[in-house]
């Protein structure tokens, strides 16, 4: 999955909720609320410049405080799930993957949608947007006798299997094998 305009829609209330939640002292919540606080922005475009205007929402693009931010701001998404065995949640800024492991394809997509369900309530509550173009779902296994074709359906939305996928850089292959990963990365360095 992927967030659209991470940085940007960063809601400061609930940004300062999730610092209280995870043990941060008040002090530096503070200091970060008015870090946050009274934000303006102003547009140039073919030498011409906006008036400025508010920014109410968001952490400053390009601030070193921004990603560390953000991970705060994002953390319940990665701990949406309910049982601690049988998958993983992973995330690095707006980039969030799932995983569920199982005996059938069809039992992983529905424990998928349960999941991506969650994120849906997380997304509302939050006022973020996923980009719903980017979701990508790929049934890993080396046993080509196990049926791979089920889909994940989240709010009208179809995610159909694909062979692979490319996750903060690496390619993922359905067998796990990293042949396609292993020739890019030789490619690149030829």
């Amino acid at each position: 999955m992927d967030v659209t305009n991470a940085f940007n829609n960063v809601h400061h209330i609930r940004l300062s909720n999730n610092l209280r939640k995870r043990g941060i002292p008040r002090n530096i919540i503070r200091w970060i609320e008015s870090f946050l606080r009274d934000r303006s922005t102003r547009i140039t475009f073919n030498g011409n410049q906006s008036k400025s205007f508010p920014t109410p929402a968001g952490v400053p693009q390009g601030s070193p405080l921004s990603p560390i931010l953000y991970i705060f701001y994002n953390t319940d998404l990665l701990e949406i799930s309910p049982s601690p065995t049988g998958h993983i949640a992973l995330g690095f800024i707006d980039d969030i993957g799932y995983g569920v492991k199982g005996l059938t394809a069809e039992g992983n997509a529905e424990r998928l949608e349960g999941l991506l369900t969650k994120a849906e309530d997380w997304r509302r509550k939050h006022g973020a947007q996923f980009e719903r173009s980017k979701y990508i779902l790929v049934h890993f296994t080396r046993n080509c006798k196990i049926k791979t074709e089920a889909t994940v359906n989240i709010d009208g939305t179809t995610i159909t299997p694909a062979k692979e996928a490319k996750y903060l850089g690496v390619i993922f292959d359905k067998e796990l094998r990293y042949h396609k990963h292993i020739n890019q990365a030789i490619q690149k360095g030829t």
